[in-house]
């Protein structure tokens, strides 16, 4: 018989299990950008939270600036509270707060806050960057063969695509996600 080789295994899993609360539960964390698992979090990264009883069964926007509590819901880091976009009962956009960068840690712990009902805490590392492109997710972007299209907008202000490609030696701006503390470099420019 063959030998397998050294590690950790999985032995058994049990998805029948009920939940345990009626609280927020939180299933997976995204990156905002390009909608990747989340590793560590810089201050200021946009994210999405999908789970169940996150909030509101209809959905709700932050109107003009974000707020720090939305439809009886917040997400704190380190007991910080963090900018909400958008929440609902299965998603929240929100943006790790700026102040996970002034503890001097490599994780951060976040909870979610429903009317007063708290969810499990999630312990994330922290980095001071982690950038990552915003994509574009219009119809030809799915085309592409890697599936790779960095948004792009061409110096008209247009959106950048094959059917309207940057004219030669002009300026397309790509915007990121997870600068960190570097606002300055919060979208770069690059000449074609």
């Amino acid at each position: 018989s063959p030998i397998a080789p050294p590690g950790a295994y999985l032995a058994q899993v049990n998805f029948s299990a009920p939940a345990t609360s009626a609280g927020p539960q939180i299933g997976c964390i995204l990156d905002s950008a390009d909608a990747a698992h989340l590793g560590p979090v810089a201050p200021g990264q946009l994210i999405s939270l999908f789970g169940i009883n996150l909030g509101p069964a209809q959905g709700v926007s932050a109107s003009g600036n974000a707020a720090t509590s939305l439809a009886g819901v917040t997400v704190v880091f380190d007991d910080k509270p963090a900018p909400l976009l958008y929440v609902s009962g299965s998603q929240i956009n929100a943006a790790v707060p700026f102040t996970v960068s002034q503890n001097q840690s490599l994780s951060t712990l976040m909870q979610v806050s429903v009317d007063g009902v708290v969810s499990q805490t999630r312990l994330l590392p922290v980095t001071p960057t982690n950038p990552s492109f915003f994509m574009d997710t219009s119809a030809y972007a799915k085309n592409f063969a890697q599936n790779f299209a960095a948004f792009a907008l061409n110096s008209d202000g247009t959106r950048n695509s094959p059917e309207n490609p940057a004219k030669p030696a002009s300026t397309i701006s790509l915007f990121l996600n997870g600068v960190g503390n570097e606002i300055g470099r919060a979208s770069c420019r690059e000449r074609v």
